[in-house]
């Protein structure tokens, strides 16, 4: 009854990986969980509310508020339940627990949630990314497809009218006041990259008289941050093999947000607060330190400004 009803429901939810989710877009892979006893299992819920009662409980990873659920789109040709639970089956993952967590939870075979509904095992359907797509040697990977988050929304993406709004603050009749009362940190650093890349080039090559004022600025601009810093998540990268925290340029790289870090090149260490990550950097002896969201505009912060 339970898996003929879940395979006829239109709102089903699915439990996605965190690890290997495409933060950009928003996408990842069914979660498949591995049991003490060996057995692999698919996590599905028949309410929103019951998935991310299940992740709040039981201690997955939720970044900037997003959790990892998906909605089965039961005509989706390449999502729906009888395409996740035959790529599943033919990746070893034998369970599927359908409201984990709940008075209703209820643990399916997959080969027999298959048979209830007159649903044979089928060649796969595998949807590339370029990447894969790209690297093609004629062997294509056994994986579940890609999944829309629900709800989902990149809380580090800033609008195009933003950004004119954030750029105006440079000549704002007082723009120390209009930068310091008016900018998040993240948008404090879209604004630093952007006066060091264009504007300062523009108007020094337009011959403005009136440098100093720009750079006053800048510096003006560290200070604030250095200032958020101490009220943020903190975390500096570290390289993968030794550990050792990553410099380049003979400068320390310090993220304010885990947000991207499964698509980061290195791994993230988390600061407890901003005096340890003073002891970080007088460590490492760099004379600046790198402030950024991972993937965006990043704020290089010359120490000897630092109060």
């Amino acid at each position: 009854m339970v898996a003929n009803q879940l395979y006829k429901d239109d709102d089903v939810y699915i439990l996605l990986s965190t690890r290997s989710a495409n933060m950009f877009t928003g996408e990842s892979i069914p979660y498949i969980g591995l049991m003490k006893d060996g057995h692999k299992v698919l996590l599905v819920f028949t309410t929103y509310e019951n998935a991310r009662q299940y992740v709040d409980s039981h201690g997955y990873e939720v970044l900037e508020g997003v959790y990892p659920i998906a909605r089965i789109d039961r005509w989706d040709k390449y999502r729906n339940l009888y395409e996740i639970c035959n790529i599943a089956l033919q990746m070893g993952v034998e369970l599927m627990d359908v409201d984990a967590g709940s008075d209703k939870a209820v643990r399916l075979e997959i080969a027999y949630f298959m048979k209830a509904n007159f649903l044979k095992p089928k060649e796969v359907s595998i949807i590339l990314t370029k990447e894969e797509a790209g690297k093609l040697d004629g062997q294509v990977p056994l994986r579940m497809n890609m999944m829309p988050m629900l709800d989902f929304k990149d809380p580090f993406i800033i609008s195009e009218e933003r950004k004119k709004e954030i750029i105006s603050h440079i000549y704002a009749e007082n723009p120390y006041m209009a930068i310091t009362e008016n900018e998040t940190l993240h948008e404090n650093c879209f604004l630093m990259d952007v006066l060091n890349t264009e504007i300062m080039t523009k108007e020094k090559a337009e011959g403005n008289p009136n440098m100093e004022h720009f750079y006053r600025i800048n510096v003006w601009i560290m200070q604030i941050i250095w200032d958020k810093l101490a009220s943020s998540n903190l975390f500096v990268a570290v390289e993968n093999d030794t550990k050792e925290v990553h410099i380049k340029d003979e400068s320390l790289y310090v993220i304010y947000t885990d947000f991207y870090k499964y698509m980061a090149p290195y791994e993230y260490r988390r600061v407890n607060d901003r005096a340890e990550l003073v002891q970080i950097i007088i460590a490492s002896g760099v004379k600046k330190i790198v402030v950024t969201s991972g993937p965006h505009k990043i704020a290089w912060l010359d120490l000897k400004y630092i109060k």
